[in-house]
């Protein structure tokens, strides 16, 4: 059953340049739904959070026949070119940054 509810979220403007903040921010309002989603109160997403929507992102894998490893990789070599990026506003983000 599907009940409606009402929030706001903060999301990144889609017009915007995409950088590594807002990718960050994207993740930001969709941790924020999906803590909506399970019943719970948004605005504060931490490890916790983060590990339940991964739980999940495995069994739609599973459901989807996605090999979650390969996805896991692609990801990752995305993060890494993303961090690489002269252009981004963020200069933690620098090779060799920690």
């Amino acid at each position: 059953m599907l009940v409606a509810r009402t929030f706001e979220i903060d999301v990144p403007d889609p017009n915007s340049e995409t950088t590594n903040d807002t990718r960050a921010q994207r993740i930001d309002a969709l941790l924020n739904v999906y803590a909506v989603m399970r019943g719970e109160v948004p605005g504060s997403p931490d490890a916790y959070e983060l590990g339940s929507l991964l739980t999940d992102v495995r069994h739609w894998c599973d459901q989807h026949d996605v090999d979650i490893y390969v996805a896991m990789n692609i990801a990752y070599d995305n993060y890494l070119q993303e961090r690489a990026d002269p252009e981004t506003d963020n200069p933690d983000c620098s090779p060799g940054a920690t």
